[in-house]
């Protein structure tokens, strides 16, 4: 990884990240439907749990835990 997730105010989410084989390395930038798969969230639900966090603790947990899938 070399950025960290992006969710561009609910429109997308977006990663930076180099792909190396030991012979070469490529940077690419991870596509909104592979991140959302991994992370499980699209990037306007995580903006929607962010802003519900403080009535309902809960969701930083759920957040959290989806978030640290894709680490």
């Amino acid at each position: 990884l070399t950025g960290k997730l992006g969710s561009n105010q609910g429109a997308y989410l977006s990663l930076a990240c180099t792909i190396n084989d030991g012979t070469s390395s490529l940077d690419v930038d991870l596509a909104n439907s592979v991140l959302a798969e991994l992370v499980g969230f699209s990037a306007q639900e995580i903006v929607t749990m962010r802003q519900r966090m403080k009535a309902e603790p809960h969701l930083k947990d759920v957040l959290k835990e989806g978030l640290s899938k894709y680490q």
